[in-house]
């Protein structure tokens, strides 16, 4: 209720993203396909499967085909954004394109305030 409101957390992904990916579908077409196969609710592990998907989709369409190493290499030169986020791997192939999502209890509602390119609401300080 109203005695959470200021707080501040991270969030892996937030299912209502304003966020307008790149490349494969929005947060709300994954959450519409995802209650349409019968998921009621959608979690970060079935959020982040479903954002590995378009990531891998991405670089065979890139590469051409599915070959472990040319996948590698296409991998290593894309930055592109999906519904969950920014990608871009370094030369260890550590995931360094994608922000923290902060998300902050404004009026009752979870609202996204950082990053900018995603917030809904500009960050409340201070909060009492």
């Amino acid at each position: 209720g109203s005695l959470a409101d200021g707080f501040i957390g991270p969030s892996q992904w937030e299912p209502g993203s304003p966020l307008v990916p790149d490349s494969g579908p929005t947060s709300q077409e994954v959450v519409e396909s995802l209650r349409h196969a019968g998921y009621q609710e959608v979690d970060y592990p079935m959020a982040q499967a479903y954002a590995a998907g378009v990531v891998v989709e991405h670089c065979l369409k890139k590469a051409g085909n599915a070959d472990d190493h040319a996948l590698r290499l296409i991998a290593a030169h894309l930055r592109f954004s999906t519904f969950y986020g920014n990608f871009q791997i370094d030369e260890s192939g550590r995931q360094v394109g994608r922000e923290t999502i902060l998300i902050q209890w404004q009026d009752g509602q979870k609202k996204t305030v950082w990053p900018p390119s995603s917030a809904q609401a500009g960050l409340v300080y201070p909060w009492r």
